[in-house]
């Protein structure tokens, strides 16, 4: 198997992830007016798209920029075209498979990362976002199209990456035995199943990819208190608790909690009195046994651990995470309504940490992507 190592220590790096939300031209003013009033569950039927648009900020990250400037090193000597922190600032890397990426995962963590060049895409990118499309449903079941979207970078992928991304602007070459190409838009995507009562996202194969946390479900708006699923870290286990699967990350949500700022972007506002605010002191205010009382989920909480490094424990699946709290996480707010808005992070968060588990496992996002700076947010 050919590899490239880059080797140091391994230090988890901070990011913000702000999420760019738009919809259709049509619904901004009903947005703008909390929706008008209608559910999240309405919307979806009504054609409606999301786009989450990852952020930067803040002053350079030293850990993260490393593997950032090595990646950016690699792609412009395979494209040709010089590429620096001027005019990209995501590097990210793609495996073909998340699981075939776990079983390789121990050689990562040992003081150096390895990339599996033949079987992974990586990508470098001005910008970087999340789009979501509804393209199906039945009555319980809503079949979506998850992209990730990189606009004004360069990418390689290897021969044995699943299926070449689609390009805008740009051709595939070959530099050696890689797939290289210079582009204005690249787009990689995802079919996911999403079960509209507990909001657990399949893949086509049937594998659980965790929970949906763009928007609440009907069972999460009745409610006074509820916890989102946020995201998991599979790469990351301590030894004093390795009957765990990974760290887990949840949003807890008291749904009378409003925010201290109204949101703003572009045509759209949504009052203060308008949002669901969570920040890290809700994982103090909320109490951790509303949590094991969340029938409706497709996880179930445990109150306590026997490893002193958790708050609690997440089964999901046959596995069990240990909850970290908002670990990386400095707040998140969703409308109303119901839709997610905006999740943002402490400094120097690790990119993956502040992606959800969806797309972690959706496009096996690897530890190593990186930003150049501190602050990352969706919006």
């Amino acid at each position: 198997m050919k590899s490239v190592r880059f080797i140091g220590a391994i230090i988890l790096i901070a990011t913000v992830v702000v999420a760019l939300f738009l919809l259709f031209p049509k619904q901004q003013n009903r947005l703008s007016s909390n929706l008008g009033g209608k559910t999240v569950t309405q919307m979806i039927y009504e054609n409606t798209y999301l786009i989450y648009e990852v952020r930067i900020g803040g002053p350079e990250s030293v850990y993260s920029g490393l593997f950032f400037d090595l990646g950016v090193e690699r792609l412009s000597n395979f494209t040709g075209v010089e590429f620096n922190r001027s005019n990209v600032n995501f590097y990210v890397v793609l495996h073909r498979d998340y699981n075939e990426f776990l079983d390789t995962v121990a050689n990562m963590w040992n003081g150096s990362v390895s990339i599996d060049v033949e079987r992974s895409c990586e990508i470098i990118a001005e910008k970087m976002y999340i789009v979501i499309r509804v393209i199906n449903s039945t009555p319980n079941l809503l079949y979506l199209n998850l992209t990730l979207r990189f606009t004004n970078g360069a990418a390689s992928c290897g021969p044995d990456y699943t299926q070449l991304p689609v390009i805008y602007g740009g051709e595939w070459s070959t530099h050696e035995d890689l797939n290289v190409v210079v582009f204005e838009r690249l787009e990689v995507t995802r079919l996911l199943i999403l079960d509209t009562e507990s909001l657990e996202v399949i893949s086509p194969s049937g594998e659980g990819y965790g929970e949906w946390p763009f928007w609440l479900g009907e069972n999460d708006m009745t409610r006074n208190y509820t916890a989102i699923f946020y995201t998991v870290d599979e790469t990351t286990i301590r030894d004093s608790c390795s009957y765990v699967r990974g760290n887990a990350v949840l949003l807890r949500l008291n749904m009378s909690r409003t925010a201290t700022t109204d949101y703003v972007e572009g045509n759209i506002t949504i009052t203060k009195d308008d949002q669901i605010f969570t920040d890290s002191s809700d994982v103090f205010n909320v109490n951790p046994h509303l949590l094991s009382g969340l029938d409706h989920k497709p996880w179930k909480y445990v109150v306590g651990s026997n490893c002193s490094y958790y708050i609690g424990e997440v089964l999901y699946g046959n596995s069990r995470y240990g909850d970290i709290g908002y670990f990386q996480i400095e707040a998140a707010s969703y409308a109303r309504a119901g839709v997610l808005l905006y999740v943002e992070s402490i400094e120097e968060a690790n990119l993956s940490y502040m992606f959800p588990t969806v797309v972690i496992k959706a496009f096996a996002v690897t530890p190593i992507s990186a930003t150049p700076y501190s602050e990352i947010s969706l919006r």
